[in-house]
């Protein structure tokens, strides 16, 4: 096909690393004539790039004020966590022997809400369960 899109064959070229080179032609190319108009016929031709460009300045504004959104979400997201760990850890102080269960009920989130703090504070080196899973107790290391 290189022959239809520039009237030359393309260059094997063997190696360490194998080439191929195919050849482009501006003659033979699909997109000459667009890379050849300037802007100002593209312009005159569509008449749409004012709007467009005012569309994309609001869609641009909308996606800033999103993200500061997400963000101040996150954050409230982070303390909350926090917050949560800092209850976790201060129960199992009080009470090593405590099960995943209790502390769901306790914080009032759920169980995989529990595991999920446990796995972050196991990550940090903050808590343990040492023991087997009925009868082990926490150790927290701070």
């Amino acid at each position: 096909y290189t022959k239809l899109y520039s009237g030359q064959e393309p260059q094997l070229i063997e190696g360490d690393i194998f080439r191929i080179v195919i050849p482009l032609n501006d003659e033979f190319s699909s997109d000459y004539e667009v890379s050849e108009k300037t802007t100002d016929e593209i312009v005159k031709t569509t008449g749409k790039t004012e709007e467009t460009t005012d569309k994309t300045e609001k869609t641009t504004s909308e996606i800033q004020k999103t993200t500061d959104e997400t963000e101040k979400t996150t954050d409230e997201i982070e303390m909350d966590l926090k917050d949560r760990e800092r209850m976790l850890i201060a129960i199992v102080k009080e009470n090593p022997s405590i099960t995943q269960k209790e502390l769901a009920a306790i914080i009032g989130i759920t169980l995989d809400g529990v595991r999920y703090i446990i796995r972050k504070l196991k990550e940090k080196g903050i808590i343990n369960k040492e023991g087997s899973r009925k009868k082990g107790s926490w150790k927290v290391y701070l």
